[in-house]
């Protein structure tokens, strides 16, 4: 996902070999933003976290390998 890149890139901060940014939105704001519903954009952010490549909270995104997006 794109979007997730570009906010690492701008505001991620590397911890242990992982990127973590605050989460300041919403998945209705993702969605928003990367122009599909809530839902999908929820159905992605899970499959990522199923996949292991990321850990997706309200406070925090911890993307575990950001080569993997």
């Amino acid at each position: 996902m794109y979007l997730l890149e570009d906010w690492a890139e701008k505001e991620g901060k590397r911890v242990d070999n992982k990127v973590v940014i605050e989460n300041y939105l919403t998945q209705n704001d993702i969605a928003q933003i990367i122009c599909t519903s809530r839902q999908t954009a929820t159905q992605l952010l899970n499959e990522m976290e199923t996949n292991g490549t990321l850990i997706y909270n309200r406070k925090e995104i911890v993307i575990s390998d950001i080569s993997k997006l």
